[in-house]
């Protein structure tokens, strides 16, 4: 695979709420590159948060090995 980083730049989206609409951050990650690691359409992924990382993983690889 040609590259190992990608930079992206987070935007925003609108959210409505009872009171007031406001905006959040939001990621769109999108390639064909996504399907030469594994991640296919239609899979469940799960993200896993800390302190400023994020790390996707699709849940097939989260499953114990038979």
């Amino acid at each position: 695979m040609k590259k190992a980083v990608r930079k992206l730049t987070i935007s925003y989206t609108h959210q409505e709420t009872l009171y007031k609409t406001e905006t959040i951050p939001y990621i769109r990650i999108k390639g064909k590159w996504l399907e030469k690691l594994g991640f296919k359409q239609g899979q469940k992924i799960s993200i896993q948060a800390s302190d400023k990382k994020l790390t996707i993983t699709t849940d097939e690889a989260l499953l114990p090995a038979n």
